[in-house]
C-alpha cells in the first residue's frame, strides 16, 4: 500500500472491513489491515525494504506466536561503529553489518529504495521514537537477519 490518492489496493478494498493508516515508522508507513471477504489482510509497503521492516516488526511476531515458525529474528545489543540521525517522531530501523567485536556498521541510507543496503546487511538497527541522534559508541537494539 501506499499514500498516494490513486492507492490501488485501497481502491480495491473500498467495500472491505480495512483500515489503511500511517505507522510512525521509517521505513514502512503505510499499512493496511482488516479483512478482505473475511479472510484476514494485512498491507504492507510496496516498497522492498518496507515491506521487509513491515513483515518483521508486525507479522513475523504473530506467525512465531501461533504457528511456531518462522522464528524470531535474535536481538543483541551492539555498539554504532558511526553516528546517525533519525526522525525523532519515528522508530527508524537502518540496515547495518554486525561484527563480531559487538560493533554495528550502517548500510546505505534510510531510504527504502535502498535494495542494495539491505542485500550487503546482516542486522537490522533499531532506533526508538524520541530519538534524534545516536553517537559513535552509542548502543543499540540490532535484529540478525
Amino acid at each position: 500500500v501506499s499514500k498516494g490518492a490513486y492507492e490501488v489496493v485501497r481502491q480495491a478494498m473500498e467495500n472491505q472491513d480495512a483500515e489503511f493508516l500511517h505507522v510512525a515508522m521509517q521505513p514502512g508507513g503505510p499499512q493496511g489491515i482488516g479483512t478482505f471477504d473475511g479472510v484476514p489482510f494485512l498491507g504492507f509497503p510496496g516498497n522492498p525494504v518496507s515491506c521487509l521492516v513491515s513483515f518483521e516488526l508486525f507479522l513475523r511476531p504473530v506467525l512465531s506466536g501461533l504457528l511456531g515458525v518462522p522464528l524470531p529474528r535474535p536481538s543483541l545489543r551492539a555498539r554504532l561503529a558511526q553516528s546517525l540521525t533519525s526522525p525523532a517522531r519515528k522508530h527508524q530501523v537502518r540496515r547495518g553489518n554486525f561484527r563480531p567485536d559487538g560493533t554495528v556498521s550502517l548500510e546505505g541510507g534510510e531510504s527504502s529504495h535502498l535494495v542494495r543496503a539491505l542485500a550487503g546487511s546482516n542486522a537490522l538497527v533499531h532506533v526508538p521514537v524520541g530519538v534524534s541522534a545516536l553517537t559513535e559508541g552509542d548502543e543499540v537494539e540490532v535484529w540478525l537477519l
